[in-house]
């Protein structure tokens, strides 16, 4: 059963990685919303790198360690999508239309 929830655990890694790749296409390709992509691209990095804590930790490798690790990089990632979220929310990032 934990291999099984640390496969998912890698498959969603995989998907916060891939985010974060198409962020950073998309903050290399616009000038007006750059700072948006360029917020949300760190905020999937950090999310990436808490998903490799997780999928370690339910491998088994290093747990005590993995558990220190995990809820700063949650946080972070969590405030810095948030704000993310809100900048949207506000209209402060806007394409041209």
């Amino acid at each position: 059963m934990d291999y099984l929830i640390a496969t998912l655990d890698f498959i969603g890694t995989t998907a916060f990685f891939l985010a974060f790749y198409f962020a950073q296409h998309s903050y290399r390709d616009t000038r007006k919303t750059a700072g948006y992509w360029l917020m949300f691209s760190i905020g999937m990095l950090m999310a990436f790198f808490w998903g490799v804590t997780l999928t370690f930790e339910w491998v088994g490798a290093f747990p005590l360690i993995m558990d220190d690790f995990q809820p700063p990089l949650f946080a972070g990632a969590a405030v810095i999508l948030s704000l993310s979220a809100r900048l949207l929310y506000d209209g402060l990032v806007s394409p041209k239309a």
